[in-house]
Order: structure tokens, then C-alpha cells, then sequence
């Protein structure tokens, strides 16, 4: 048997959805119109409460939503500045590697190896696409081998302007940038394909 509420009469304590159906019905049936009228009003309440709760989930559920969207757009800036550091450092390295294979380059510390390799990837993202776009006919004339000299100029370019990068004239700058290009090409393979090989 169904429980009654505290009003007195044929007024049941359904879900908003089932008393609100069935009122009219009940009410043509029913001799207490004003205790049906209170029924009325609660079962009103109970389903405005309803609403509420759904549309307050609603809400939670949307706030989750971008909580997660947004956690995952700061996990993607953190790995790309982590990969950006990693490469800057490893590229240091790499400078004062080519300075011990190759006597014609000369770096004088690892602080001067980190200034010369960003000033040099600075280079090689702004100058260099200019240069190879205004040599285009050229480079297609000797297939592609007058990018060597792009890049040489890119390192000779770096060590006159970073005083902890020496380098002993322009076919050092070429030999430099050769071993210096081979070095990132390792960097580059290792980090894409083994760090953030997803």
C-alpha cells in the first residue's frame, strides 16, 4: 500500500512525474478539491526540485568536462616545453660535441654552448627560410647542395654574434655546421621517437 502524506485524503506520496499525471484523473474522482489542491502544489514543488537537481548535474557534469578539456590542453603546453628544453639543452650539447671532434670550432663553455645554440635556432626559424626561399634557383641548379651553404652561413652568422662560439673561418663554419646538423638529426630522432613516442 502506497504511503499517504501529511494531508489527509486520497493524496499520495508518488514521484512528481506519476502524481502529476495522474492528478486530473483523481480529481474528477475526488469530493476534496482544496486537499487536492495542496497535493497539486506539492507534487508542483517536488518536481521543481526535480529540475533543479537535474540541471545542477547538468552543470557539475559540465564543469567536469572542462576541468578534464583543460587539464588536458596544460598537460600538452607542458610536454612541448618540456621537449623545447630538452632540445635546447641537448642541442648545448651538441655544439660542444662538435667542438671536440672538430678543432676549427671552438665553444668556451656550456653557458656560452646554451647561448649559441639558441641564438643559432633563432637563426635557422627566422633568417634561414628567408634565404632558402630567395635561393630557391640556385639551390634547385646545384640539387639542393647550396643548403649546406645556408647552414654554414647560419653557424658562421651565430659565432660572430655569440663570443662564446669561435669559429676559425667560413669552411670551419661548414665542417662545423655538417657535424653539427648530423648531431641534431640523432637529437631529433630520439626525441620523437623514443621520449615522446606516444
Amino acid at each position: 500500500m502506497a504511503r499517504r502524506s501529511r494531508f489527509h485524503g486520497p493524496c499520495w506520496n508518488e514521484e512528481p512525474s506519476r502524481s502529476l499525471t495522474a492528478f486530473p484523473f483523481v480529481l474528477s474522482l475526488s469530493k476534496d478539491a482544496p486537499q487536492w489542491g495542496l497535493c497539486l502544489l506539492g507534487a508542483a514543488r517536488r518536481g521543481a526540485a526535480h529540475l533543479g537537481l537535474t540541471r545542477l548535474l547538468r552543470v557539475i557534469a559540465s564543469s567536469a568536462k572542462g576541468a578534464v578539456l583543460a587539464w588536458e590542453g596544460s598537460a600538452q603546453w607542458y610536454s612541448l616545453a618540456m621537449k623545447l628544453l630538452l632540445k635546447w639543452l641537448l642541442s648545448a650539447a651538441a655544439l660542444l660535441a662538435v667542438a671536440y671532434l672538430y678543432s676549427g670550432v671552438v665553444v668556451t663553455s656550456f653557458t656560452g654552448a646554451l647561448i649559441a645554440a639558441a641564438v643559432l635556432g633563432a637563426l635557422n626559424i627566422v633568417v634561414r627560410p628567408i634565404l632558402v626561399l630567395l635561393t630557391l634557383p640556385v639551390t634547385v641548379v646545384t640539387l639542393g647542395l647550396f643548403l649546406f651553404i645556408i647552414n654554414a652561413l647560419m653557424f658562421w652568422a651565430a659565432a660572430g654574434l655569440v663570443s662564446g662560439l669561435n669559429v676559425n673561418g667560413f669552411a670551419a663554419a661548414l665542417i662545423g655546421s655538417l657535424i653539427y646538423s648530423v648531431l641534431q638529426l640523432a637529437i631529433d630522432f630520439v626525441l620523437e621517437q623514443l621520449l615522446f613516442k606516444k
